[in-house]
């Protein structure tokens, strides 16, 4: 549907500024005074844009289905996972992606602990002055905080920002490298309240003692 509709716009136009438009609005507003004589030009990244925005748009089940049978191709499926837990994953991640194949690529993450880390963010956000440091101080404060909610998780990391004399985003880009291996992603406390504080707690000890001797 994406692709029909912006197939439609490299050589038409609707007459104003709308550019996501359903089939049957598309059918009932063409006419042949507004092809546009000028040659077309492929935009990848809007037609991206574009596709994200249908997924936006997809009935949740639709979208789920669709999530689901990319983690059997993949083999991340297991049928004995919490229902529940992957209603709130898919919930999460359906306004954040352009494309339905990358729900495994930005998601891995939440369903295993085998996750690759992006080596790029890891130089930037890891390998730098006190960012370990400032992970261990983030573990211990996690490590005992109740309850573990997306609101408690913000206001710890900024109560110790705070405590520091550092900022918020010196704590929240270590954090979120350390805990999903990636640079982007959903808000993190978001993604840290779903994870639980188990898993968050052994991904910073993880991270701390994989990356110790690198931060400098």
């Amino acid at each position: 549907d994406a692709l029909f509709n912006y197939l439609v716009l490299l050589g038409w136009s609707p007459g104003d500024d709308r550019e996501v438009l359903t089939r049957d609005e598309l059918i009932g507003l063409f006419t042949l005074d507004r092809v546009k004589s000028s040659p077309a030009q492929m935009d990848i990244k809007k037609l991206e844009w574009m596709n994200g925005e249908y997924i936006r748009a997809m009935p949740e089940n639709t979208f789920r289905e669709a999530c689901r049978k990319q983690m059997v191709d993949h083999g991340l499926w297991r049928d004995d996972m919490d229902e529940t837990y992957f209603r709130q994953v898919v919930s999460l991640m359906q306004a954040r992606l352009k494309r339905i194949s990358e729900f495994v690529e930005v998601s891995t993450y939440f369903f295993s602990e085998e996750y690759d880390f992006d080596e790029k963010a890891v130089r930037k956000r890891l390998n730098k002055p006190d960012a370990i440091d400032g992970l261990r101080l983030l573990r211990e404060g996690y490590a005992t905080l109740e309850p573990f909610t997306e609101e408690s998780a913000e206001e710890a990391l900024r109560a110790l920002a705070e405590e520091s004399g550092g900022n918020t985003g010196s704590f929240v880009h270590p954090a979120r490298v350390a805990v999903s291996g990636l640079a982007g992603g959903p808000g993190l406390f978001e993604m840290l309240a779903l994870l639980g504080r188990e898993r968050v707690v052994q991904r910073l000890d993880r991270a701390i003692e994989r990356y110790r001797d690198t931060s400098s």
